[in-house]
């Protein structure tokens, strides 16, 4: 076993970077002690001891510091351990946040040489190389969406919290639509409430150039539903105008063909088919409803009604697959020729069925075989585009959005990289306003529906 006796300022914070290291003989973490080895009692001393396997190492700080300065102390010293002395592998070093990107650019920004932020990723975060090109060309590509101009402009997000069914990975906020059917009518009403509170400001309208309709599984109601729910939007929204109108479609089994129709004439231009894998056996075990073949039928019907670009999720780490599987997933998907490829690390989330499965979820490094799917993507003609970490996730991995050129999603910039105003409507949405001075307001909605739908039952529309 790993002891790590450490302050308990910090010990959460280890806790969260320890946890990303796969370790055969495990570790634990000790909060028994508040400084070790505090000499002469120094108000700001610090120290840090790892013993493992006869292995040690230390650090010893006697300065007056900031809190920040020994949190990253923490972390450098735990990965320059296991690195150095296990052979552990962590391609972002010590940063625990879910937007490098941010990071990348906030250097940039005031004015800093490439080479020279290239060392300071290296030798202060301890970020890999191969990393480091990664999200220099992520930083690079999105330039030309956050300039001062674009900042301007306004997103609106609209939640649909229903899905015809969990998946075993999914922790979002949804709710099985046919035992909330009864919650349909009333979220609407609640729905169109807040849409009136929040985007019925003079000026807004113009203001306003990309609306994202997500969930959940926005497709999982009837098509009734959905004429209603963008209708009600189309009051505030000027849809013909619009640069960029997402719908999640989501699941092929909830998307017909009239349904996909009528989508293409209410002013979609982006749509989302996602089948995270092309493995039947897959689909069962994480709940799907949808075999390999009805994905690539609504794809099909999807990509000869003209829409300006369709979306396909992955995921690889799922239960059960190997990198055989992974790889034919990525070839598949590749013939078709979707305008984005979303790849995701599988990351067990709070809340999922995973979290509490007894399975096994994954007991294989995902490193090379990820290594190999973004060759063969990139090999292919895509971009990547936009990136972002989870917590939990598989093999200290990261999620990131492959573009053909020109076919960015322009919300999915806006929300991970945090520089534009973005209106949250319906149940778990976050709002964020950013001001001049680069602070950001944010606001949570209810994720509860019964919370959601009184919060917004009046009727004001």
């Amino acid at each position: 076993m790993m002891k790590i006796e450490v302050n308990h300022d910090y010990i959460d914070d280890l806790n969260k970077l320890l946890a990303n290291f796969k370790m055969d003989n495990g570790f634990e973490l000790s909060e028994d002690s508040l400084f070790v080895n505090n000499i002469l009692d120094f108000e700001k001393a610090f120290s840090l001891n790892v013993e493992f396997m006869g292995k040690k190492s230390a650090l010893f700080l006697f300065k007056q510091v900031s809190k920040n300065d020994l949190r990253y102390a923490n972390r450098r010293l735990i990965v320059d351990f296991l690195t150095r002395e296990f052979g552990a592998s962590y391609p972002y070093g010590v940063l625990l946040g879910i937007r490098p990107v941010k990071l990348v650019r906030k250097w940039l920004n005031i004015g800093i040489s490439t080479d020279c932020l290239r060392h300071i990723l290296n030798y202060t975060y301890m970020i890999e190389e191969s990393t480091i090109d990664k999200l220099l060309s992520i930083c690079y590509l999105q330039k030309r969406f956050l300039t001062e101009g674009e900042k301007a402009k306004k997103s609106v997000y609209i939640s649909v919290p229903f899905c015809p069914s969990r998946c075993s990975y999914c922790s979002f906020v949804s709710n099985d639509i046919l035992k909330f059917k009864g919650y349909l009518s009333p979220y609407l009403d609640s729905l169109k409430n807040e849409a009136y509170l929040k985007l019925s400001e003079d000026g807004l309208k113009e203001d306003i150039d990309c609306l994202y309709i997500g969930g959940g599984t926005p497709a999982s109601p009837d098509l009734e539903y959905i004429r209603a729910m963008i209708s009600s939007i189309g009051r505030y929204v000027d849809i013909k105008s619009l640069r960029e109108f997402t719908f999640e479609g989501g699941r092929p089994d909830v998307l017909d063909e009239e349904k996909l129709t009528y989508l293409k004439s209410a002013g979609v231009t982006r749509l989302c088919v996602n089948p995270q894998t092309m493995r039947d056996d897959t689909l069962v075990r994480i709940g799907r409803k949808h075999n390999s073949d009805d994905f690539v039928k609504t794809f099909n019907i999807a990509k000869n009604l003209g829409f300006n670009s369709i979306n396909t999720d992955l995921i690889i780490g799922l239960p059960g697959e190997v990198r055989e599987d992974i790889l034919y997933t990525v070839s598949e998907i590749i013939k078709l020729r979707p305008d984005n490829i979303t790849l995701h690390s599988l990351s067990i989330k709070k809340g999922s069925r995973l979290s509490v499965s007894s399975e096994d979820v994954l007991n294989y490094d995902l490193s090379d075989v990820y290594l190999e799917v973004l060759t063969m993507i990139k090999e292919a003609g895509y971009n990547m585009y936009y990136l972002y970490r989870q917590k939990n996730i598989a093999s200290n991995l990261d999620n990131i959005g492959f573009s053909l050129q020109n076919k960015e999603c322009l919300y999915n910039i806006r929300m991970m990289e945090e520089e534009h105003d973005i209106i949250g409507l319906g149940s778990g949405s976050t709002s964020k306003n950013f001001s001049k001075n680069s602070k950001i307001s944010t606001s949570l909605n209810p994720k509860n529906l019964d919370t959601y739908i009184q919060k917004y039952s009046y009727l004001i529309y």
